[in-house]
């Protein structure tokens, strides 16, 4: 995207006027439109797209650009991530302006700015579509936010900075942030969002520009005259994914050395009788003292699949008129409370 100063913003000369009226009082203004004809443009397209002579295309489309994502994700999962409301846009926005509808490689606006059909559109209209068939989805870090009036942006791909004028968006998005999103020239001249906001983790972000990084090289290799922005509208797909793996990712299964799936919990006794608890501690094999004042370890049977020749159960506290025990299951909870429990110590609570 071509950076240029917006007409109505301060002119950069520091005049303190505004550059339509100072140093670009001779440049022409490029070809503006509406917020209303940017709607109707876009509600034509969703019309067309959305129409039974378009249904094949969108669900090979849809086939393409979600790939394997919901594979093993849950009914749950899938119908969270569906609805949300930055996957639809993502989708459309990537159909309409960045996705390959025909055998021969070639996208909805070469077609539809065709000159048969060119002059369906009005001139706004054209202008809207042209802007946003040129625009793709990018990486950045939020570096400040502006409340109700933008924000400052640096590109995560070449370390560039970009100013957007906005203001719902400063309500939801803090500095710091990562994500994709798509900048368009506005009707005002000034850089806005234009289509879904899809943000990352900071860690899932660096993943996958990593990939991305490496993909790109690979693609230069074979096609040297490959573009980034013919890039990143080709890498929509993997970057829809990634933000709906959010919705999907399932953490693993943790667990104990005997199985039980682990949930970690602390068992609290009130003591009556603190010297009688303590023998009785020393004197169990399953209760060992560590350097620790007051800590036992609570150790189990050994281990033959983990090669361990004693397995520690929890760990317990003393201190004062109150002992506690940490275990890591349900199981080690019901067991403990019949190895720990005697006529020194009553159950507080758990």
């Amino acid at each position: 995207m071509t950076e240029r100063t917006a007409r109505n913003r301060p002119c950069p000369c520091g005049s303190g006027r505004k550059y339509k009226l100072c140093c670009g009082a001779g440049v022409a203004a490029l070809p503006g439109y509406s917020r209303a004809e940017s709607s109707r443009a876009v509600n034509l397209l969703m019309e067309m797209t959305h129409s039974p002579m378009f249904a094949g295309t969108r669900a090979s489309a849809e086939a393409e650009f979600f790939g394997r994502s919901f594979d093993a994700a849950a009914p749950k999962q899938i119908e969270t991530a569906l609805a949300h409301e930055q996957t639809g846009i993502a989708f459309n926005a990537w159909l309409m302006f960045d996705a390959y509808i025909t055998k021969d490689r070639h996208r909805l606006m070469e077609s539809l700015l065709s000159d048969d059909l060119r002059s369906q559109f009005t001139a706004g209209q054209i202008c809207f579509l042209e802007r946003m068939a040129a625009s793709h989805m990018r990486p950045y870090e939020i570096r400040e936010v502006r409340r109700d009036a933008g924000l400052t942006l640096r590109d995560l791909w070449n370390d560039s900075e970009v100013t957007v004028a906005e203001r719902a968006a400063t309500h939801s998005l803090s500095a710091g942030e990562t994500l994709f999103a798509r900048l368009n020239e506005g009707p005002s001249g000034e850089h806005e969002f234009n289509g879904a906001l899809l943000p990352l983790m900071p860690t899932a972000m660096q993943e996958l520009l990593q990939r991305l990084r490496a993909s790109f090289r690979a693609k230069r290799r074979k096609r040297p005259d490959l573009d980034e922005g013919t890039f990143f509208k080709e890498a929509s797909p993997r970057i829809a994914q990634a933000w709906i793996a959010r919705f999907t990712w399932t953490p693993p299964r943790l667990t104990t050395s005997d199985g039980s799936d682990v949930r970690p919990q602390t068992l609290i006794y009130d003591v009556v009788q603190h010297d009688a608890i303590v023998r009785a501690l020393r004197a169990a094999d399953a209760f060992e003292a560590t350097e620790d004042d007051g800590e036992y370890l609570w150790l189990g049977s050994p281990s033959k699949q983990l090669g361990l020749e004693t397995t520690i159960l929890g760990t317990l506290m003393l201190s004062g008129s109150q002992l506690q025990a940490h275990v890591l299951s349900d199981e080690r909870n019901d067991s403990g409370r019949s190895s720990i429990a005697s006529r020194h110590v009553h159950c507080g609570s758990v």
